[in-house]
């Protein structure tokens, strides 16, 4: 495979760089947390740069590239803290120009905000009414609709719903990244029909979004080990820049190691969903566990290296700490994901001694 980025992919890197250098400062994002000021990122932001259409296809407006474009827009969002649900827009951006191209079409262009929903699928009555909990949504108050997987008599598939509907409830939940809002969805009786169903689970579409957390999460990380080696420089002890330290150069190294070694398992398993190799779902797995276990360590150790002032809440460490820990605990902890590539280990041995 080949790890170079072509032209197309560097240009909308170099776009969303400029986006949320623009809209995301620091301070917009200190006022968004802690003044409740409105976000500086919004959708129509967003709609205007074409950049949450970068994997739907043409006929919805979308650029028909592929998850390693859309690692470039991921990234630059984590990098700012950006408080929008960049990823979850451009999977549900892809998904729904499948069957709702007009919904896709208005996800693209900011006029509608529709978030994907986690965890097993709802079950749905013969009458085709959903309910169930749905915990941690993000920005569930703020979304027009959700896409949520769903069990029923006709099978598993995912299906549109609106949250103004009947029998939809909303409640704010307070979770640890205060950058990213979430909320608890209830579900009760809520009627669907034929024209809310998206298609059946496609396993792509969980796929690229576990890849795009763990590219937000290599972000995050590099935004932690920066603002270590930045520290380092200028902070000084027994006469010299604290950086001159073996210990924390040891650290420094280790965590610039770490998220070399992320960006390579995020690269293949980019690849190898865009290709739809055989390894696109085991690379998935690896690239999420290893970007979800790295990249607290490098906060974690980035922190140590900073001492009392990495806690104190006027500092942006913390922040993106808080980021972290959000997108390691979401998509499939590493715990499930490292269970996950062993099951597939396990078949995959097996159909090898199978066929011996």
């Amino acid at each position: 495979m080949d790890h170079t980025y072509t032209e197309d992919e560097r240009m909308i890197g170099e776009a969303a760089q400029a986006l949320f250098d623009q809209h995301c400062p620091m301070t917009a994002i200190r006022d968004f947390i802690e003044s409740g000021a409105q976000s500086p990122l919004g959708a129509e932001a967003l709609g205007q740069s074409g950049l949450l259409g970068v994997v739907a296809t043409a006929d919805a407006d979308g650029a028909a590239l592929g998850a390693a474009a859309a690692l470039q827009v991921v990234t630059a969002a984590a990098t700012h803290l950006a408080p929008f649900p960049v990823a979850d827009a451009i999977v549900a951006a892809a998904m729904l120009a499948q069957s709702h191209t007009d919904a896709a079409r208005d996800v693209i262009a900011g006029r509608r905000l529709i978030v994907i929903a986690p965890g097993e699928p709802l079950p749905v009555d013969a009458a085709g009414r959903v309910s169930g909990w749905i915990a941690a949504l993000p920005y569930a108050l703020a979304a027009d609709a959700v896409v949520i997987a769903t069990d029923g008599p006709d099978g598993t598939g995912h299906r549109l719903i609106d949250l103004a509907r009947p029998g939809v409830t909303c409640t704010r939940q307070t979770g640890i990244d205060p950058s990213f809002p979430l909320g608890d969805l209830l579900l009760e009786g809520v009627e669907t029909g034929a024209e809310d169903e998206v298609g059946p689970v496609d396993p792509r579409w969980d796929r690229l979004r576990v890849i795009l957390m763990a590219g937000e999460l290599m972000a995050a990380a590099q935004v932690c080990l920066n603002l270590a080696v930045d520290y380092m420089k200028v902070r000084r002890q027994f006469g010299h820049e604290i950086g001159k330290f073996q210990a924390l150069k040891h650290i420094a190294a280790n965590g610039a190691l770490g998220i070399e070694s992320m960006k390579a398992a995020i690269d293949y398993a980019a690849w190898a969903h865009d290709q739809d190799d055989a390894d696109a779902a085991m690379s998935a797995s690896i690239a999420k566990s290893y970007a979800s276990d790295h990249a607290r360590r490098v906060a974690e150790d980035a922190l140590q290296c900073h001492g009392a002032i990495g806690f104190t809440w006027d500092y942006d460490l913390q922040l993106y700490m808080r980021r972290i820990l959000r997108l390691a605990a979401s998509g499939g902890t590493v715990r499930a994901h490292r269970a996950e590539i062993a099951r597939m280990l396990r078949d995959r041995i097996g159909m090898e001694q199978d066929a011996r």
